[in-house]
């Protein structure tokens, strides 16, 4: 009821500031609106489960609140995103730690296969040719 009669004050003093207004006829003023209430859900009282299916079902102008703090769906989304977001660069240098291991593993080996084949190819150049 109290959001109603706000609209109708202001649309009512919106049209007289406007100059809409004429003191001598009497005003038609457009019908009050209702305006949606925003859901609100206490997440302290919820066990997790439960709070979870509640944020799942929710809509994102639905007002949550937690430890005292009011916040909505999308704000906490995104607070929960960005919380999310430095996990990936580990997950890189998780991945460039391994890339660095194998490739130096295979160094290695292509190493000591060079270096045999060149211990073979001095041996067979020393057998081969004549020294003069």
């Amino acid at each position: 009821m109290k959001k109603t009669l706000l609209v109708y004050l202001m649309l009512a003093s919106s049209a007289y500031a406007a100059g809409g207004v004429d003191n001598r006829t009497p005003t038609k003023l457009p019908m009050p609106v209702s305006l949606p209430a925003v859901q609100t859900v206490e997440l302290d009282q919820l066990n997790k489960q439960q709070a979870l299916d509640a944020m799942r079902k929710a809509p994102d102008d639905t007002v949550f609140v937690f430890q005292g703090q009011r916040k909505t769906k999308a704000q906490m989304q995104s607070e929960a995103s960005n919380r999310r977001a430095p996990a990936a660069p580990r997950v890189t240098s998780q991945f460039e730690a391994q890339r660095s291991k194998l490739e130096s593993e295979e160094d290695a080996k292509v190493q000591t296969a060079n270096a045999q084949t060149l211990a073979e190819f001095s041996s067979l150049k020393q057998k081969f040719l004549l020294p003069k």
